[in-house]
């Protein structure tokens, strides 16, 4: 059975009827579950507190899209992930990969910083053998500068790499 969060009523505080999807009876079981054991704060919930829950975006180009179709969904959806309460938007680094639009992660970056306001904008991550270090520093901290205490630069090693 299918239901909208809209018919759950102690669940819809602060969601705009917009933003309501449906649900699966499992999912809504689930859902509730997360709610009542892990006093996970949702919009209209004042006074509990929230897990700093995070997404992670690999900007993944659509059938039929483009990249820059691909970077503005990504863009909207740190826009939702932010209204919604998310602490952090984390954009993957891959490369050679067709489907996938965030290959130069620093750049997208910028570009979601750009469009949201306070949500934290990190790497997940960097794959520094791929790089060179001080660029990948220069970048961060240009970044860092133009969006102070919201960037986070996350590293890490690219597979097939042992130096």
């Amino acid at each position: 059975m299918t239901r909208t969060i809209a018919e759950l009523p102690h669940l819809t505080g602060g969601f705009p009827a917009e933003e309501r999807v449906a649900f699966d009876t499992l999912e809504i079981v689930t859902f509730l579950v997360l709610y009542r054991s892990c006093n996970i704060r949702f919009p209209g919930n004042v006074g509990i507190p929230m897990i700093p829950f995070s997404v992670l975006d690999l900007s993944p180009i659509a059938e039929g899209t483009t990249p820059a179709d691909a970077l503005h969904n990504s863009l909207d959806l740190a826009r939702h992930a932010e209204a919604w309460g998310y602490r952090r938007f984390w954009l993957a680094e891959h490369h050679n990969m067709p489907g996938i639009a965030s290959a130069a992660t620093s750049v997208v970056m910028g570009y979601v910083a750009e469009g949201t306001k306070t949500i934290r904008i990190g790497s997940g991550g960097i794959m520094l053998p791929n790089h060179s270090p001080l660029v990948i520093a220069e970048q961060f901290g240009t970044l860092a500068s133009l969006y102070p205490d919201r960037i986070d630069l996350g590293l890490g090693r690219a597979p097939g790499t042992q130096r």
